[in-house]
């Protein structure tokens, strides 16, 4: 399921506008949304039930060029992790 696809779904479940949907996945998911925002300050988004998104520090390392078999260094950075809730777990099966 894509952005639009979810738009309208939201849009049909909630009586709302298609263009009204996309402000609310673009408030919440967008470049400048809540659940951007939070994490880039270093805060847990959780939302009961369905998951929770939260940054993880990776330290930097050395890994190895597939091709050449030359060393590399991956320098350290924030990554991005979610884990499923309780309810979407057991809905999916896992």
């Amino acid at each position: 399921m894509n952005k639009t696809e979810m738009a309208k779904d939201l849009a049909s479940k909630c009586g709302i506008t298609n263009g009204q949907a996309t402000e609310v996945l673009n408030a919440l998911f967008g470049e400048h949304g809540i659940i951007t925002n939070g994490l880039a300050a270093g805060d847990t988004i959780r939302v009961t039930g369905f998951g929770t998104w939260s940054t993880k520090q990776r330290k930097a390392r050395t890994a190895t060029n597939p091709r050449t078999g030359a060393p590399i260094h991956v320098p350290a950075k924030r990554a991005v992790a979610f884990k499923a809730g309780k309810t979407l777990a057991d809905r999916i099966g896992g």
